[in-house]
């Protein structure tokens, strides 16, 4: 629907915008405008102000801000059209457009049909006798209530509901596109999901796009969920999340589990401001739609190895945007199902809990770590104190820390400041003119360089970091995960496509290089993907560690796999970014205690 900026702007000055907002929520005079609690942050003091004379609000904590229109598009979360409507309708003002007729794609309607009459077949068989086993399971895991919901469906046989579509005129092509079907050996086309329960999957606006399908006995994978195709696309998809945007806003959080299992069982527990990933790995699409609820998020993965990795990894991910991110440990590795079977007034408690980053990660120490083990956790969890900013937090957070681990409180806090930059000689950085090449050091500490190579000759590149010196055992040669031979370093060398990143990193004045190459390499490597916008599952590199010069050093060939960049764009920042965590990297300042020397060994290189 279009509609004219006249009367867009006409609809602005005909409506108070005060008036409108007192719809969502209470205003109260001070001087000369009006303030009340942001609904777009998790307020504690009245930070939203309102402007009557100027028509405008605006948030001095958060920073949003904008017309009256604006402040309804963003809490309904509804398309700017449907907000110019309802903000007319909010102020008694009568809208005088006329829709026009839009473009639509005859295709993608009939395919968005096709979904609905699944949906249409899925949702009637699982009321039917032939669904009494999986209408049973359903029952014992979420209750008879809920399984009533046009959320779960069942395809009692691949035959019936291709001859279902097929009599609504949709050909075997169509509903192979649709991801429901697949051609099987024998040519015919079969679906996957036949006997499983089906939890249907909508896209943001509430159509259906997919399904995930639930085995109830022992025979084949747990879980088959739809294949990628031109309308499911998993990483832009949140499970329940139209339905959770109204009792997000009103918790002033979201929740956020693993899969759709647990979001319903919690959702049969009354937690209704709840969203799942299709998996714990959270996609940049997946973010946004997150950030876009404008609300906190809670996350919620098992309490086992796998759950706490991703717990901290997506911590850091929805930090970066900006998003206020709290925190549920499960005990005894469980899943959030599984909890709630065995002790659900026990899980409610931990979800009302607002826990932070460090409650969390010091639930996750286990006593049998080791030596390596344990000095891990300390950098990671010294890595997670460093965003919180905040001074207190840091005194007490090292000292539970270092009680945990054993290590010497000053060690932790002398890595610290190493970490936080305070310990660390000043940078100073230099580009060249032709934004070609970089170069930057500090004073007897670190050397960094990088030039782009368009063209490669690999033998070349071969013969100089690798032949020249294998021999005499002073270069190794890997990459993100493992060490390299000749032979692997020539695989590696014909996959790649466009130009190439070619860096060198130098440790003055360091002599054990050899223990974290690879983990500076990595580092360097991850730093430059996200400064370019490239994914780190295509980018690859091939690393030499040189030991035959006064300073050993480490040498990186960096490429991107298909699609690729035509050129790398880097800035000074980069720069600094990547020789401060390859001093972070290199620095381990951590004491060894009496008594864990034994943890200690001698290794090539530290992977």
């Amino acid at each position: 629907m279009y509609i004219p900026k006249e009367q867009v702007n006409e609809l602005l000055r005909n409506v108070d915008i005060v008036d409108i907002i007192r719809n969502y929520i209470p205003l109260s005079k001070k001087g000369n405008n009006y303030v009340g609690m942001c609904p777009f942050h998790d307020d504690h003091s009245p930070s939203l102000s309102v402007n009557q004379q100027r028509q405008i609000f605006k948030c001095f904590a958060c920073g949003e801000g904008g017309n009256a229109i604006t402040f309804v598009q963003n809490y309904e979360n509804i398309s700017f059209p449907e907000a110019v409507k309802k903000t007319a309708e909010l102020g008694g003002y009568h809208l005088d457009i006329h829709e026009e007729e839009r473009q639509v794609d005859p295709y993608k309607e009939r395919m968005k049909k096709l979904f609905g009459e699944i949906r249409n077949y899925a949702t009637y068989m699982i009321r039917t006798d032939a669904a009494a086993d999986v209408r049973d399971y359903g029952h014992s895991v979420f209750g008879q209530e809920l399984l009533q919901e046009e959320r779960f469906g069942y395809i009692d046989s691949s035959d019936n509901l291709k001859k279902y579509m097929l009599a609504k005129g949709y050909t075997s092509d169509e509903l192979v596109r649709s991801g429901v079907f697949q051609f099987g050996r024998d040519g015919d086309i079969h679906s996957m999901f036949e006997g499983r329960l089906l939890f249907i999957l909508e896209d943001k606006y509430g159509t259906p796009v997919g399904y995930s399908g639930r085995s109830i006995t022992n025979e084949g994978p747990k879980y088959l969920n739809s294949p990628e195709t031109e309308f499911f696309h998993k990483r832009e998809m949140l499970y329940n999340y139209k339905e959770c945007l109204s009792f997000a806003k009103k918790a002033k959080e979201v929740i956020l589990v693993e899969g759709p299992k647990d979001a319903e069982k919690c959702r049969s527990e009354g937690i209704e401001n709840i969203v799942a990933g299709m998996g714990t790995a959270l996609a940049h699409e997946q973010i946004q739609l997150l950030k876009k609820m404008n609300v906190p998020v809670k996350l919620c993965y098992d309490g086992d190895a796998a759950g706490i990795r991703a717990t901290l990894k997506n911590y850091q991910e929805l930090k970066r945007e900006g998003i206020e991110v709290r925190t549920v440990y499960l005990p005894n590795g469980l899943d959030p199902a599984e909890m709630i079977d065995q002790e659900p007034s026990a899980f409610h408690e931990l979800v009302k809990k607002n826990e932070n980053i460090m409650d969390y990660y010091l639930k996750t120490y286990k006593e049998v770590f080791s030596f390596d083990e344990r000095r891990e956790y300390v950098m990671n969890g010294l890595k997670l104190l460093n965003g919180m900013n905040n001074v207190l937090a840091e005194d007490f957070y090292m000292k539970q820390i270092s009680e945990k681990t054993g290590f010497d409180l000053e060690s932790i806090k002398k890595q610290y400041g190493i970490l936080d930059g305070k310990d660390v000689p000043k940078m100073k950085a230099t580009q060249s003119a032709t934004s070609r090449h970089y170069s930057k050091h500090s004073d007897g500490y670190v050397k960094f360089n990088f030039s782009v190579q368009q063209k490669m000759l690999c033998s070349d590149r071969v013969k100089v970091n690798f032949d020249m010196h294998r021999d005499n055992g002073k270069v190794t040669a890997f990459d993100g995960t493992s060490m390299l031979n000749r032979q692997d370093i020539l695989k590696k060398y014909i996959s790649l496509k466009g130009p190439a990143l070619c860096a060198t990193i130098t440790l003055v004045n360091y002599d054990n290089l050899e223990y974290h190459a690879q983990a500076i390499a990595n580092e360097a490597v991850k730093s430059i993907g996200n400064t370019i916008h490239v994914d780190m599952h295509n980018l690859d590199y091939v690393g030499y560690l040189h030991t035959h010069s006064k300073h050993p050093h480490i040498h990186l060939d960096i490429y991107q796999k298909e699609p690729y960049l035509s050129n790398y764009v880097l800035t000074s920042d980069v720069v600094r970014e990547i020789e401060e965590k390859a001093k972070e990297v290199a620095n381990d300042a951590l004491s060894v205690s009496q008594g864990q020397e034994e943890f200690v060994t001698e290794t090539v290189m530290k992977m």
